[in-house]
């Protein structure tokens, strides 16, 4: 695991990603790692030896990221490896179902914001906003306003792209989601409007699964 010792940004990218293939084993990522919504206690990782250096990570979204714990899951597979050098404290709050604009109004992530100096704030917004244009105004704007808060101090925004519903779905076939279409619409759609979003925010898009 020597990109693990070597870089920290592309870390969470490659974590994120092995971590949300859990979703494809449910039974055995339920038994490892049960689902909890909220606000999580906050997890370190462990190193061999004294860490060299540290990574502070909060994770603000729904069940695309609570779902098999996949912050807990980013902490264990850091503290996997034995010449890892780099200690992860994370934290997520999280809710099913829940809009970046209902997590700001509940308050509880940005109390977790301010709550200590993070060097990065993965954002998970709700699975379908990119497929409507009313949404995709929504999240510019909720958006806009948690990067306002994750930056002042220092921090960078990381967006979690979700991943698409499989051919088959009813999501293509039940008239109430016909917006979906297809499975490749619905890639192109999430590809273009995440990164359009992490452009304006000057934030970095974070393809997961």
């Amino acid at each position: 695991m020597e990109w693990l010792r070597n870089h920290k940004l592309p870390v969470l990218g490659i974590v994120l990603l092995a971590a949300a293939i859990s979703w494809i084993n449910w039974p055995a990522a339920d038994a490892a790692y049960p689902s909890r919504e909220g606000v999580s206690p906050v997890m370190v990782s462990t190193t061999a030896a004294a860490p060299q250096y540290a990574l502070h990570i909060l994770f603000i979204g729904n069940s695309f990221t609570f779902y098999h714990a996949i912050p807990k899951q980013l902490v264990d597979i850091a503290s996997s490896d034995p010449g890892n050098p780099t200690q992860f404290t994370v934290q997520s709050v999280t809710l099913a179902g829940i809009t970046l604009k209902e997590l700001w109004n509940d308050g509880k992530a940005a109390a977790a914001i301010r709550s200590r100096r993070w060097d990065y704030v993965v954002l998970q917004e709700v699975s379908s906003w990119a497929l409507m244009p009313q949404w995709v105004l929504q999240t510019m704007d909720y958006g806009k306003r948690f990067n306002t808060l994750i930056t002042q101090d220092g921090a960078r925004t990381l967006l979690y792209m979700t991943w698409v519903n499989k051919p088959g779905s009813h999501w293509y076939t039940d008239p109430e989601f016909s917006y979906a279409r297809n499975p490749d619409y619905m890639l192109r759609t999430f590809i273009t409007q995440t990164y359009r979003l992490a452009d304006k925010l000057g934030a970095m898009p974070v393809d997961v699964g």
